[in-house]
């Protein structure tokens, strides 16, 4: 059970900035189509995926392929079909 004397109040702490939506620590944005970026040392080709399938979704006019690629994936950006 939780009671008040199990909180610290503490004075001075600033409240960090709001940030809005998801930062992407990869490219997609600058990427024309048939460019390509590799991501060393992964073994999750999924995550790598998941962030291409979420900024193509939220983004009109962007797609990305995912493929291994020795010990890392790469991403192109590829043509969205017509």
């Amino acid at each position: 059970m939780v009671n008040e004397t199990d909180f610290k109040i503490e004075s001075g702490v600033p409240v960090p900035e709001l940030r809005v939506g998801r930062h992407c620590n990869f490219p997609f944005k600058e990427m024309k189509i048939g460019d390509s970026f590799f991501v060393s040392d992964t073994r999750d080709t999924s995550q790598v995926r998941s962030a291409a399938s979420y900024f193509g979704i939220r983004n009109a006019g962007y797609r990305f392929t995912v493929r291994r690629e020795g010990n890392g994936v790469r991403v192109w950006r590829v043509p969205v079909p017509a």
